[in-house]
């Protein structure tokens, strides 16, 4: 790839005074050959420009397409219309609206839009067809599932067209970003950061793509991500849930304890936390339950039968017997499961006989472990029964919540979920993979898979995963690059063969743009820390990890770290005056990575600073977590460590002023 890349920032200072070693995602090259993106001078905080860019694009971008001597746009203006469907579906009008809006912004020429209700076929005509138009009919190109996965897309030109298609309209839309991208050099970076160039001329190459992504479904659970689809849709990724009926642990939805426990004991668990997946009166009603529920929603594609979030299983006498024959509870499980399903299919081929539902069930906690045995002859493994065997609408979700995410999936380290990923391949091709990418004990504390993340999707990937969903800091926003972490977990989905420190330098330059080095400088650091606290301490990267202790965070670390956060706003203050509004907005973007070593600080060295010195740091970290939905500094829903809200903890270190 023709890509320049960022130096880490070396932090000699810093790794002589704490005594220990560095360590890199990689190796970036050195820093001081980028260029930095000119800014605009419109919003300040939703766009930047630059006739000069500096791009770490897909490897699709290192295909030059032939010149034709055509022009979509030269000499200040355009022969080019867009062409839409009459009736075209809502994301081909959204194509339309985006295409228009940064043409213009870019050209300063708006295109002209007709629908194509009098519109034929004609290669001469001078059209950019979106989805399925006339033109698109009469073109040749076809279109499909199984080519293009749901997302997919082509662009094709032929003569003086230019087509764009998906399978469906989502994948049209995206095909236009694609377009728009490789055109004028389009990527949104955040929901307020979106970049591209100015042209004063755009030529019509000889486009002839095909671009599926890796996985089919690409989900993201994040906080704040739900607010705004059109974000989503810019960098091609989903809300957890959509297209889903049930997304997560829903046996409990389908069967409520409030409606059935009391006359229905045998129903549950002696213990009450999950139900009786061996009780045949149960799984009737169980049927009859979420029949109701997929006729209720006629348009989704999953449903997940998923058990209870606890690490229990049901020990009536039949269910342990069920273990012993199928070799493990999740062969229990996956019987339930295939039943459950085989009624299902013959039900829907009587009452919606097109529809296709697939059905699946949580690998998880209990249900982790595959009910298949490892061959030492044959060399692989091989299914405890053949009833344990998925049935072809029957997927699997694996979710290795306690998996080492320093480490490969595969890898010895993570032996448990190696053994999970190799051996449900012994009992179903189709899978959903629930991945993780925070600490819910320390949101405050970067997690540290950069190097690792990668790799992973890419063994996702060859496993034959159709959906994928990241799960990070779900219930508030959080000083750890969150939006950093949006922005590579939606790339990475998509092609799992981008390079991890690319996409991380192209991120700080678009959004951090004059402070970019000081906040690669701080990233750097960070992790580089990680690393040292992972090699002293044991500190992995592992869902729950106890970060809270000051003998991890001497105040040299978080005095150098806050100077170094104190530079990224040196290098911006010009624009107090010149661009305030762009100062406040990176400013704020600072201001909230400073959260962390602020909450370290002042967790464990708020009695050395003076009374006045206190009262200031509180209330500056008080106003920097409300102006960023900063609510919490450990997972909402755990209280191992008692009360971690925000208000909470600012409360206690009030009182300890003295």
């Amino acid at each position: 790839m023709n890509t320049k890349k960022f130096v880490t920032t070396t932090l000699a200072t810093i790794i002589v005074s704490l005594s220990m070693s560095s360590c890199k995602v990689n190796n970036p090259s050195e820093s001081n050959n980028i260029e930095k993106p000119s800014i605009s001078d419109s919003t300040g905080n939703s766009e930047s420009v630059s006739d000069n860019r500096v791009s770490f694009d897909s490897p699709e971008m290192d295909v030059v397409y032939k010149e034709t001597g055509l022009y979509l746009f030269k000499d200040g203006t355009s022969d080019y219309s867009i062409v839409i469907p009459e009736h075209a579906g809502e994301k081909e009008i959204q194509a339309k609206d985006e295409l228009v809006d940064f043409f213009k912004k870019s050209t300063g020429h708006t295109l002209n839009v007709i629908n194509d209700r009098d519109i034929s076929y004609n290669t001469n005509a001078k059209y950019i067809s979106i989805g399925h138009t006339k033109i698109f009919d009469g073109s040749g190109i076809q279109v499909s599932r199984e080519e293009l996965n749901r997302d997919g897309f082509k662009i094709k030109r032929q003569g003086n067209l230019l087509i764009i298609a998906g399978f469906n309209d989502i994948g049209s839309l995206y095909g236009t970003y694609r377009f728009m991208n490789y055109s004028f050099g389009f990527r949104a970076y955040s929901v307020d950061e979106v970049y591209y160039e100015k042209k004063t001329e755009i030529p019509l190459v000889d486009f002839d793509e095909i671009n599926v992504p890796d996985f089919d479904e690409r989900q993201l659970g994040y906080y704040g991500i739900s607010d705004d689809e059109i974000y989503r849709d810019r960098l091609h990724f989903t809300v957890h849930g959509e297209n889903w009926i049930y997304a997560t642990h829903s046996h409990f939805q389908i069967m409520p304890k409030a409606t059935y426990y009391e006359k229905h004991p045998d129903w549950y668990s002696p213990d009450g936390t999950q139900l009786c997946l061996t009780n045949e009166e149960m799984k009737t009603e169980f049927i009859k339950n979420i029949k109701v529920k997929i006729q209720s929603n006629p348009e989704d594609e999953y449903i997940l039968l998923g058990e209870e979030d606890a690490h229990t299983f049901c020990t009536c006498s039949r269910c342990n017997e069920a273990a012993k024959k199928y070799g493990t509870v999740s062969g229990v499980d996956m019987v339930f499961v295939n039943s459950v399903a085989e009624e299902i299919e013959n039900w829907l081929k009587e009452v919606d006989p097109n529809r296709t539902l697939k059905i699946g069930t949580f690998a998880y906690l209990k249900t982790l472990t595959p009910p298949a045995t490892y061959d030492y002859e044959s060399k692989k493994w091989v299914p405890n029964h053949p009833d344990v065997v998925a049935r072809d609408n029957v997927f699997v979700f694996i979710a290795p919540l306690h998996a080492n995410y320093s480490y490969s999936f595969l890898a010895d380290e993570n032996i448990e979920t190696k053994n999970a990923f190799e051996g449900w391949s012994a009992i179903t091709n189709k899978f959903c993979i629930w991945t993780y990418s925070a600490n819910y004990f320390s949101y405050f504390t970067n997690f540290l898979n950069f190097s690792t993340q990668a790799e992973q999707y890419r063994e996702l990937r060859d496993l034959g995963t159709e959906s994928i969903i990241d799960l990070g800091p779900w219930d508030t926003n959080s000083p750890t690059f969150q939006r950093l972490r949006i922005y590579l977990c939606s790339r990475l989905m998509w092609d799992a063969e981008l390079n991890m420190d690319d996409l991380i330098d192209d991120f700080f330059v678009h959004y951090y743009k004059e402070s970019y080095k000081s906040m690669k400088k701080y990233f750097d650091m960070t992790i580089t820390y990680l690393e040292h606290l992972r090699a002293k301490h044991e500190l992995d990267a592992l869902c729950y990890v106890i970060y809270n202790k000051a003998e991890y965070w001497p105040q040299s670390y978080l005095n150098n770290a806050l100077a170094v956060l104190d530079e990224a706003i040196e290098d911006i203050s010009y624009m107090k005056e010149e661009n305030p509004a762009l100062y406040e907005t990176l400013l704020n973007r600072i201001n909230l990575e400073s959260l962390s070593p602020r909450y370290y600080m002042l967790r464990f060295y708020q009695s050395t600073f003076t009374l006045e010195e206190q009262t200031r740091l509180i209330d500056e970290f008080e106003e920097i977590a409300k102006n960023n939905s900063v609510t919490n500094w450990a997972e909402s829903t755990n209280r191992t460590q008692g009360d971690n809200t925000i208000t909470t903890l600012i409360d206690s270190w009030r009182k300890a002023i003295k």
